[in-house]
């Protein structure tokens, strides 16, 4: 068997992308240099884009899948590139098809095209061995107000793709009523641990961003695109509330403390590495401000297999609540 497919390498991709766009769109040589640097590899390679260009000092290495007509280029073929699926990401495919999540990103006819192409495609992954904790009821919840769930999340990505206002009604957890509430929507986070996504939200006033359970949402309406000025100073607030310095823990991998750490983390930007010679597992989190109270909390749940390296601040609210949960325990 062959190790790598042709059409999986970065040169594969990033021409079928011009190729397809070029259908669509006109394209000068510069627009081929800009999309070569940025989504081919991080170094130029000259050789390729000479080839790609038909420009190659050798002209056997010249590609002739585009031509040039008065300073725009066209395909040579006048059809687009097939998007070409290993057998490992038709199983992967398979196995989304039968998340009930996938709702939330795809049509229903999407949905189910994929399902007859995939029908003779066995699912890897079975479901009778994966239980979600800690979910706070969420699967029941979108089970029994799936079209409300959809409605709202759908309205919300969109709002955040398009940079608009939205107006909302939310539940908190304390099933209080939050109503005709307006805010900017910046980010979408997801949980493995506990399968659920999360909405952050820039209030109107800019007072402070706020992040809400997406489950708790019951009304959500698009408004008005938010002009450049209230993005760039709304950007520049929720930067200004990211920490300066990473939590960096050391892990030891007792009581599947590694497997744990990713499942308790999914929201967070993070780096992992080994330390061979010291036998430890290292994590770096990325935060903000607003995130600190449920991180702290996250990994005091992990209990001795996890210690707290760097900053300094997180490590003393550290000490102070387990100093705090002895003097009440004993």
């Amino acid at each position: 068997m062959e190790l790598f497919n042709e059409t999986k390498n970065r040169y594969f991709g990033v021409v079928q992308n011009i190729i397809n766009r070029m259908n669509k769109e006109v394209f000068t040589e510069k627009d081929i240099k800009d999309i070569l640097q940025q989504q081919s590899y991080n170094e130029p390679d000259f050789e390729f884009e000479a080839s790609l260009l038909n420009k190659s000092r050798d002209g056997d290495s010249n590609l002739f899948l585009i031509k040039k007509e008065e300073g725009i280029y066209t395909p040579h073929i006048n059809s687009t590139v097939s998007i070409r699926p290993s057998a490992v990401e038709k199983k992967w495919l398979k196995a989304l098809t039968e998340e009930e999540i996938l709702e939330l990103f795809l049509k229903e006819s999407t949905i189910e095209k994929l399902k007859k192409k995939l029908e003779n495609i066995d699912n890897p992954i079975n479901m009778d061995f994966i239980e979600y904790r800690n979910a706070d009821k969420t699967a029941a919840k979108i089970e029994q107000e799936q079209k409300l769930y959809i409605e709202c999340f759908k309205n919300a990505y969109r709002a955040l793709k398009e940079h608009r206002f939205i107006s909302y009604t939310y539940c908190g957890n304390n099933d209080r009523l939050y109503e005709n509430l307006k805010g900017y929507p910046f980010r979408i986070e997801y949980s493995s641990k506990n399968n659920r996504f999360r909405l952050s939200i820039m209030p109107e006033d800019m007072s402070r961003p706020i992040k809400m359970n997406m489950d708790g949402l019951k009304v959500v309406e698009i408004l008005e695109e938010a002009n450049s000025q209230y993005r760039n100073a709304a950007m520049e607030k929720i930067l200004k509330k990211k920490a300066d310095n990473p939590i960096v823990l050391e892990i030891e991998n007792k009581h599947n403390a590694i497997e744990r750490c990713f499942s308790l983390f999914s929201y967070y930007d993070k780096e992992a590495y080994y330390d061979s010679e010291k036998d430890k597992h290292y994590m770096k989190l990325s935060y903000y401000e607003f995130d600190e109270r449920e991180l702290v909390k996250d990994i005091l749940s992990l209990g001795s297999s996890a210690l707290v390296i760097s900053p300094e601040n997180i490590r003393t609210e550290i000490i102070n609540r387990v100093r705090e949960a002895l003097q009440n325990n004993y």
